[in-house]
């Protein structure tokens, strides 16, 4: 048995032998390294994100978004005079039709054939072929001859016109305070469909209230404009010489004065009474802007937004809010309560149509004008 344990000894000792000779072996064998133009390239550091983009107006800091402003749609409450002397000159007792009535409702059908899709507009004229007691009552006027549409339309508004013929007094208060509800009517219309807009009244008409008792005067339909200015302001057009007492209801309704159209020239008329249309659609879409788009389950502070402007070949910089654009410059909401929308003060809306642009931000805490 000895003899059998030795040689098992021996055996396993000389396995064990081969085996550490083998790892020795392994060990020892060393590889050559690559020449020094063949060596790995060292691994590059992480990139680092790219750095904010700072637009130069100091809220990069707070700001959560920034967004380019978009232009809302505009949606034309028109009411036309249609009294008698937008046909008939009472003073000289004659026909006056093509001075007055004609070129003014070609113009009309002009601009409601070629305004773009962001236009919509509605028409009503006054007085109502009816009795005074009809006529000055604002309520008869609630259904339009055509209702709230979107233009370009060559049909609608065209047929309107062709059946109607000036006759009758100016119930001017009653029109405009039936305008106005009309107009509001719109108002709550999209923000029940969640849609941004911005509504505005357009009375054209050729003289001062006429009829309807002492209750209609230029005095009590500007108390009306002036009550829902804020949210929609109220243009009017003056068709006819002498008639800067209009301004009164311009004013009152947010829009500083009447636009004034001779009626020395028809063609001339209708010219300026088509551009009297384009520039309340220019002035009224250009300087309002729809809030931002948020993400679902956002909520839009506003006290938190600002606006800023930034001119051509310039650096932007933030325009104050004032809600009352008491200083002429700045922004406010159209409902300080409930905002749908952006309006520009009428001097940062001069300054923006001439060159610009606007951007909404949102994060940082609203710069009222106070702290300009």
């Amino acid at each position: 048995m000895s003899k059998r344990l030795g040689s098992f000894a021996f055996l396993v000792s000389g396995l064990i032998g081969l085996a550490c000779g083998s790892s020795e072996g392994t060990q020892t064998a060393a590889v050559p390294a690559p020449p020094p133009d063949e060596q790995p390239a060292p691994k590059a550091p992480p990139a680092k994100p790219p750095a904010a983009v700072d637009a130069g107006d100091g809220l990069d800091a707070c700001a959560t978004s920034r967004t380019v402003a978009e232009s809302v749609p505009l949606y034309l409450v028109v009411f036309l005079d249609k009294s008698g002397s937008m046909g008939w000159d009472p003073i000289d007792m004659v026909d006056n039709t093509s001075e007055r009535w004609t070129p003014v409702t070609s113009a009309l059908e002009s601009f409601f054939e070629t305004a773009t899709a962001d236009t919509n507009a509605s028409l009503q004229f006054f007085p109502l072929d009816a009795a005074d007691a009809v006529r000055c009552e604002a309520t008869n006027y609630a259904t339009m001859p055509v209702a709230m549409t979107q233009l370009p339309d060559n049909t609608a508004f065209k047929a309107a016109i062709g059946a109607t013929t000036p006759k009758g007094s100016t119930p001017t208060l009653a029109a405009l305070k039936a305008g106005l509800t009309y107009a509001e009517q719109v108002r709550n219309d999209l923000a029940t469909q969640k849609k941004s807009g911005k509504v505005v009244m357009v009375m054209a008409t050729d003289g001062s209230p006429y009829g309807c008792g002492a209750a209609n005067t230029l005095e009590a339909s500007a108390k009306e404009a002036q009550a829902v200015a804020h949210m929609v302001p109220t243009y009017v057009i003056g068709v006819g010489p002498k008639l800067q007492q209009l301004d009164t209801i311009a004013q009152a309704g947010g829009t500083t004065s009447a636009i004034l159209v001779p009626v020395t020239n028809p063609t001339q008329t209708a010219t300026d009474f088509r551009h009297a249309l384009d520039n309340i659609r220019g002035h009224a879409i250009s300087c309002s802007y729809a809030l931002p788009k948020l993400k679902p389950g956002e909520v839009l502070d506003p006290t938190r937004v600002n606006v800023t402007s930034t001119p051509a070949g310039g650096l932007p910089g933030v325009m104050p809010y004032d809600q009352n654009c008491s200083g002429g410059a700045g922004w406010r909401y159209d409902d300080p309560n409930s905002p749908t929308r952006i309006e520009l003060c009428d001097v940062s809306c001069e300054s923006v149509q001439k060159e610009g642009a606007i951007d909404v931000v949102v994060g940082c805490k609203t710069v009222p004008a106070n702290q300009r």
